[in-house]
């Protein structure tokens, strides 16, 4: 679990965002759920950490979204996991 909560983290870091504009601007992160927004008046990025240093007008953090995103992460890792070791284990008994 612990993996699935730092590759969660490490996502906004990784993929870029639009620049969204609903009276103010803003950019979001996360993945598969978006869990950080960026509000900015211009825009000057769409990579995480040139918004998040540089001249934005505010943050919104959603804590639900980020422990449900390392939740399904998590899932999708157990179960790659689990088909692997299924398929090395099938490999190894035919031989």
């Amino acid at each position: 679990m612990s993996w699935s909560l730092i590759i969660c983290l490490l996502v906004p870091f990784v993929l870029p965002s639009k620049f969204f504009y609903e009276g103010i601007g803003s950019f979001t992160y996360g993945f598969p759920l978006k869990y950080i927004t960026i509000y900015q008046r211009e825009p000057s990025s769409a990579w995480f950490f040139g918004n998040f240093f540089n001249g934005n007008a505010g943050l919104h953090i959603n804590p639900a979204a980020l422990l449900l995103n390392a939740f399904i992460i998590y899932l999708i890792v157990r179960f790659a996991v689990t088909n692997i070791k299924k398929k090395k284990d099938a490999g190894s008994i035919v031989q």
